[in-house]
């Protein structure tokens, strides 16, 4: 999953931070779990409905000399 604000993007682990499902539902500005509901902000990876107490974990993406480079810390 990414998303892009200004010139900067985004990567989220595709991974529900409540018991790990794969997260992959995107719709209206949100990133939804489908194994038990939890709903994340698309722009930060918050937390808008759990069960999920913590955000998805995500790393800024930068193009560097025409490659793809994800930090290591956001």
């Amino acid at each position: 999953m990414r998303r892009r604000v200004l010139s900067r993007a985004w990567a989220f682990y595709a991974k529900c931070t409540h018991q790990g499902c794969r997260v992959s539902e995107v719709s209206n500005g949100t990133i939804a779990c489908p194994c038990h509901g939890s709903i994340f902000d698309i722009t930060d990876g918050s937390v808008l409905s759990g069960p999920a107490t913590t955000p998805l974990i995500n790393r800024l993406v930068e193009i560097r000399g025409g490659n793809v480079a994800i930090t290591a810390d956001a």
